[in-house]
């Protein structure tokens, strides 16, 4: 019985010496070389069923004795595994191209795990044939037959060069296949090409040719092209698409070679997307071995148009995608959610800090029963879409509309400094397109109408929240909740913009026209601290004598002194006698000063939303 045999082919013995001794009592004969030549010709003498090489040898690495087993008949089923001292992505990159079977650096695999893959790859293997008529190769032999090789893989790898160049030129599908007919034309001397496809939405026809191809044989092509292509796709006719066909400008021949027309012609099909593309090839091959080199470019162009159209169609359906979704999804979101690939990495959740906007329409119960459906969803979509425009442009997101209302963060997905600035800026325009709405439309026409805006700014939770299956990229936590208290405080206020003592702050930091008016200390319903709120006016709406009088109110109230903060606001309410927040205090020192609150410490409790 033949036995199997493993051949080493490297400079140092101490490999040899580790796998001599594992297989020691398998029956298995482990061979040795320090020559590269010399290796390849143990090759052909005891043909093992496995060769193991170092990466550096002689005149030939590992590379090149793999790119031999693999051109040589009776060593093609030889298995071979290439290692490497080194860590290099240059290694790894050469091993791909010249089919080694496996390829590791020494530091990653231990002698252990080497003789073990070795004896799987040696049980796996089949039975060496006889040795009757083999034929050892001189070592001039050996160099003639990699100088062939090389000849043969130095075109290739030419080839292989120019459409890498040629892939990575291109922008679309229609100047990839224009470029892919000039090289043919450069390198193949071919005359004329077409190629016909099945797109998710039409067909697609291009050609080019030389200016001697005349229109009839054009004609002539695309007929032949067609039909093959219904054949090959097993339709009766073509069916009743819109039908793209695009003739590239002729070619620009420098050799005299365009002078000539087509002396032969081969039609190629590729299988993809679940059709046949058909590809038309016009030529005057001057050679034999044209025709065997232009069927491995081929082979390469087929991965290409696929590798291409592919992403073109994923461009383009992404684009889609996109365009619907960013109506209802920032697109940084967008971007976001296509990046992470697992449940675990969409879920993830992070602490921010954010400005967020709420805001709700003042009397929409009486827009709606006033109304046809119609009319108010058309009152919606407008109000809505005001809104939109204001927040996007000042940076906000709209995270949701809720019925009514609007939840806007500033902040996240995508975050300023002046967070609380913009938006500010985006609630003032918003309130300056309200003013100017037109109810000019007699069929479109809805009472004017208040919303009320409240914004406050603190640290929130913000991810994508909800099932795997359904979830929002949303935002969470008691700053978002009191946000949404402010604004709810409007109609008890009468006021149109409510800012936390956060907001205001920041804000006072900043030169907009507008004037901050402190409304009030309250304890809202679910929180146990107080807030100071303040109004957000147009500048200058209060006078100077309003808020002198006003200001000292609000400091004795909040002192607990009644008497002497009820005469302030009395004087108020004779500068501005509509002045609702006035009224309010007027109201709460009039019956405090007959009934005092048994603790006091400068902030009433509000328990309605």
């Amino acid at each position: 019985m033949v036995k199997k045999s493993i051949l080493i082919i490297d400079k140092s013995e101490c490999l040899f010496e580790d796998i001599k001794n594992f297989f020691t009592d398998r029956d298995i004969d482990v061979h040795h070389s320090v020559s590269s030549v010399e290796g390849i010709q143990i090759l052909h003498k005891y043909l093992p069923e496995l060769v193991i090489a170092d990466t550096v040898i002689d005149c030939f690495s590992a590379f090149d004795i793999a790119k031999y087993l693999k051109q040589t008949a009776i060593l093609k089923k030889t298995r071979i595994i290439i290692y490497s001292s080194v860590v290099s992505p240059k290694n790894f990159f050469y091993s791909q191209n010249s089919h080694a079977d496996v390829f590791y650096n020494k530091k990653d695999i231990g002698i252990e795990k080497l003789c073990a893959l070795c004896l799987d790859i040696l049980e796996s293997s089949s039975v060496k044939p006889p040795d009757a008529g083999r034929e050892i190769p001189d070592r001039n032999k050996i160099l003639t037959d990699m100088d062939s090789i090389y000849c043969d893989l130095m075109l290739k790898d030419t080839f292989n060069s120019r459409i890498f160049n040629l892939l990575s030129s291109v922008d679309s599908p229609d100047s990839l296949i224009e470029n892919f007919f000039i090289f043919l034309n450069r390198y193949f001397h071919v005359k004329a090409g077409s190629i016909l496809l099945d797109t998710r939405n039409d067909f697609m026809y291009y050609e080019k040719s030389t200016d001697k191809i005349t229109t009839e044989e054009r004609e002539r092509i695309f007929n032949e092209v067609k039909s093959h292509f219904i054949e090959q796709n097993n339709l009766n006719s073509m069916p009743d698409k819109d039908f793209y066909r695009r003739r590239f400008s002729f070619f620009i021949c420098d050799d005299g070679d365009c002078n000539s027309g087509i002396e032969g012609e081969n039609i190629f099909s590729f299988f993809y997307n679940g059709k046949y593309i058909i590809l038309y090839i016009g030529h005057c091959f001057k050679t034999a071995d044209e025709y065997t080199y232009l069927l491995y470019v081929i082979s390469a162009f087929d991965k290409m148009l696929k590798q291409v159209w592919n992403y073109h169609e994923e461009v383009v359906y992404a684009g889609d995608i996109r365009y619907s979704f960013s109506k209802f999804i920032p697109e940084k979101i967008i971007d976001d959610l296509m990046r992470k690939k697992t449940d675990k990495e969409l879920m993830v959740g992070e602490k921010r800090n954010i400005t967020v906007l709420f805001s709700h329409i003042r009397n929409f119960n009486e827009i709606e029963q006033n109304n046809s459906a119609e009319d108010t969803v058309y009152f919606l979509n407008n109000h809505f879409s005001i809104f939109s425009t204001s927040i996007k442009n000042h940076g906000g997101t709209i995270n949701k509309y809720i019925n009514d209302a609007v939840f806007a963060m500033f902040g996240a997905p995508e975050g300023f400094e002046n967070n609380i600035e913009r938006c500010l800026l985006a609630s003032i325009e918003v309130l300056n397109h309200l003013k100017n709405i037109d109810n000019s439309n007699p069929e479109r026409s809805v009472i004017r109408y208040r919303i009320g805006i409240g914004i406050h700014e603190g640290d929130v939770i913000i991810g994508n929240i909800g099932s795997r299956d359904s979830f929002d990229y949303t935002g969470i936590g008691d700053n978002i909740n009191l946000a949404a208290r402010l604004e709810s405080l409007n109609k008890y206020y009468d006021t149109d913009i409510l800012i936390s003592e956060e907001v205001k702050r920041t804000a006072a930091g900043y030169s907009l026209p507008v004037q901050y008016r402190e409304i009030d200390t309250i304890k809202v319903k679910g929180r146990t601290t107080a807030t100071t709120v303040f109004s957000v006016e147009p500048e200058n709406y209060f006078s100077e004598k309003f808020m002198t009088s006003y200001n000292k109110g609000v400091k004795m109230f909040r002192l607990g002194n009644w008497n002497l903060a009820l005469n302030f606001f009395m004087e108020t309410l004779s500068i501005q006698p509509e002045d609702h927040v006035t009224k309010i205090y007027i109201d709460r020192c009039s019956r405090f000063s007959k009934n005092p609150p048994e603790t006091w410490d400068g902030s009433v409790k509000l328990d309605f939303k």
